[in-house]
């Protein structure tokens, strides 16, 4: 029969063939799968570093954070107590650990309800989404949690940027100075608030240490830390 092929059915053919495919072809049905975990698919429970005795896990750190963290299955707590090792200052630290322990539940999150509100109006806008940097969203979360500061500065907000030096923030009260200050050294990586300032309950009270708590998780872990 005759082929194009004069290598058919010899150790060459397949070569033969792969030579004479148009550069930039791409096989019907081909490219790369990518698998997403669910939540199920990360369960402890089968972990080969999991104890099944002692019922704990015997690994020095979860070895499947990253998927876990994908499929929205890593508890507030567990976020919140990774961020703060990462920091590494004790009295940070252990602050940070007084507010996981009391009585009142830290979701992660929001400052009121007004605040969700504003969050979810930007989502349902699209400005987070596609490569929107964790930098951006931490620094929208914060703005966006005080009605002063985020109608001050809403309309310096477009193109994945903030343009804070446009932002006039006179007649803001020392919560909101506070929040504004944490907001720009999270987008642009200077400081503007000194971790002295966090661990001191007379400067930032509890409820303002949740709310920049909460950012630095956004900043560090990014919009899937985020449960709206």
């Amino acid at each position: 029969m005759p082929t194009r092929y004069f290598l058919r059915d010899t150790p060459l053919g397949g070569t033969e063939r792969a030579m004479q495919i148009p550069a930039g072809f791409r096989p019907r049905g081909g490219g790369i799968r990518v698998f997403r975990y669910s939540a199920e698919d990360c369960d402890c429970r089968y972990c080969l570093h999991m104890a099944e005795k002692e019922k704990r896990c015997k690994a020095a750190s979860c070895v499947c954070f990253p998927e876990r963290l994908g499929a929205g299955c890593v508890p507030y707590s567990e976020l919140v107590s990774r961020m703060a090792a990462e920091i590494s200052v004790a009295a940070f630290t252990m602050r940070v650990q007084t507010l996981l322990q009391e009585k009142e539940v830290m979701e992660l999150l929001f400052r009121n309800a007004r605040h969700k509100n504003r969050w979810n109006s930007l989502i349902k806008k699209g400005l987070l989404e596609g490569k929107a940097s964790p930098a951006f969203a931490a620094a929208l979360f914060l703005l966006t949690a005080d009605e002063f500061l985020w109608n001050r500065a809403k309309y310096h907000v477009s193109g994945g940027k903030i343009s804070f030096a446009e932002i006039d923030i006179r007649g803001i009260d020392t919560d909101g100075y506070a929040i504004f200050k944490t907001a720009k050294e999270l987008y642009g990586g200077e400081r503007h608030i000194r971790l002295s300032e966090l661990t001191d309950p007379d400067l930032i009270g509890d409820k303002l240490l949740r709310l920049i708590v909460n950012s630095f998780v956004v900043r560090r872990y990014g919009l899937k830390a985020i449960k709206a």
